[in-house]
C-alpha cells in the first residue's frame, strides 16, 4: 500500500462512499474484471482502517525536520508505536540525480537524510522500539567518478549503502574504492553483490530460512557480517512458527490444467483444516479437513471456473493455532 498520510488515505477511501454494489456480475470477462475491482475496493477499506487505527494509537516523542523524508519517517514511527505489524516500510528522499551543481544539492540532501534519521532513531529509542528496527538505504542509481561539464556527475554502477540500528556492527564493509582502477565506462568497480546485503538482512535480522532466502534471491549469497542480535535485548526477529503456509505459483493463472500447490508444515500432528475465503470474508471452499502427521504436506488447488479473479485468503487451522496466506487469482 502506498500511503503518504493515514488520515488522508482513510478519508479518501471512506468519504462519500455509498456501499458495496450488490448487482450480480455478468458472466463475461468484463464481469470477472469487475469482481476483481470490487475485491480490491473491499480490501482497501480493511487496510485503511488498520492504518488509521495504528496512527491514532501511536505517538511521536520528538520534533522531526520539516522535510519530505522527515514527514515520512514521523508517520512510520507513529504507526510502529501504534502497533501496526507491517514488517517493511519504504520512504524516499528524491533529488539525488545530480547531473549539475552537485555539491550544494548533495550537501542539502545528506543533511535532510541525517537529521531525519536522527529524529527517527531517537523517537524509536524513546518508545522502546529501537531494538526492533533496522534502517537500510538503497539507491536507484549510482554516480560516476569523473565530473561532467555541469559541475555534476552522471549515472554510475556502484554505490555505498548505509545500515543503522541496534543490531548493526558499525564500520565499513569493503575496501576504499579506487578512483583510478575503473571499468571501461569510467565506473567504480562493484565489490559486493547487493543481493548479499539482502541475504544478510533476511537471515540475520528476520531469521529467514537460508533455503527460502536462496529461493527468493535466486542464488546463495554469503552473509556480509554487519548484523548481530545483541545479548540482553529482545530478539527483533519473529520466533520460529509451529505452522508454515506457502503457495506456488502465486498469483495463480486460471487454466484447464493449472493448479496451485499449497504447502503446509506442521510441527506436531493433529486435525488440520484448510479453507478458502474471498475478499469479503465469505468462505468459498474447504480445501482440506483431515488428520495430518508432523512435517511438510502439499495440497493441490485448481480454481473453480465460477470464482472471480482477485484476492483470496487461505486459512490453516490446527490445534497448534492458525496461519493465513493471501492468494491472487489472475485471469
Amino acid at each position: 500500500m502506498i500511503v503518504d498520510d493515514p488520515d488522508t488515505f482513510h478519508n479518501l477511501v471512506s468519504a462519500n462512499y455509498t456501499g458495496e454494489w450488490t448487482d450480480p456480475l455478468p458472466d463475461t470477462r468484463g464481469g470477472e474484471e469487475l469482481g476483481y475491482v470490487r475485491s480490491i475496493d473491499r480490501e482497501t477499506f480493511a487496510y485503511a482502517e488498520a492504518i488509521q487505527t495504528a496512527s491514532e494509537n501511536g505517538q511521536n516523542t520528538v520534533a522531526y525536520p520539516t522535510t519530505s523524508l522527515g514527514g515520512q519517517l514521523e508517520i512510520v514511527a507513529r504507526l510502529l508505536s501504534g502497533g501496526l505489524q507491517t514488517p517493511f516500510f519504504l520512504t524516499s528522499e528524491f533529488g539525488f540525480d545530480t547531473h549539475a551543481g552537485q555539491r550544494a544539492t548533495h550537501d542539502g540532501l545528506m543533511a535532510s537524510v541525517g537529521q531525519s534519521l536522527a529524529a527517527f532513531l531517537t523517537d524509536l529509542d524513546n518508545q522502546g522500539l529501537g531494538d526492533r528496527v533496522l534502517v537500510v538505504t538503497s539507491a536507484e542509481f549510482a554516480r560516476r567518478v569523473e565530473e561532467n561539464g555541469s559541475q555534476g556527475t552522471d549515472h554510475g554502477t556502484a554505490a555505498p549503502h548505509l545500515a543503522l540500528g541496534a543490531q548493526v556492527l558499525g564500520g565499513i564493509y569493503g575496501s576504499q574504492p579506487s578512483l583510478t582502477d575503473l571499468d571501461e565506462n569510467g565506473n567504480l568497480l562493484v565489490q559486493q553483490d547487493f543481493r548479499a546485503m539482502y541475504a544478510t538482512i533476511l537471515r540475520d535480522f528476520f531469521g529467514a530460512n537460508p533455503n527460502t532466502v536462496a529461493n527468493v534471491l535466486m542464488g546463495d549469497f554469503p552473509s556480509l557480517g554487519f548484523l548481530e542480535v545483541s545479548s540482553g535485548v529482545e530478539d527483533p526477529r519473529p520466533p520460529a512458527r509451529d505452522l508454515q503456509l506457502a503457495a506456488h505459483p502465486n498469483p495463480i493463472v486460471r487454466s484447464p490444467d493449472g493448479a496451485a500447490q499449497i504447502r503446509l508444515r506442521l510441527a506436531r500432528e493433529g486435525d488440520t483444516r484448510l479453507e478458502l475465503f474471498d475478499a469479503a470474508g465469505r468462505r468459498t471452499a474447504e480445501l482440506l479437513r483431515t488428520h495430518l502427521k508432523a512435517g511438510a504436506h502439499n495440497v493441490a488447488w485448481r480454481p473453480r471456473r465460477d470464482l472471480a479473479t482477485g484476492a483470496y485468503l487461505v486459512r490453516l487451522t490446527t490445534p497448534q493455532g492458525t496461519d493465513h496466506l493471501k492468494l491472487i487469482l489472475a485471469q
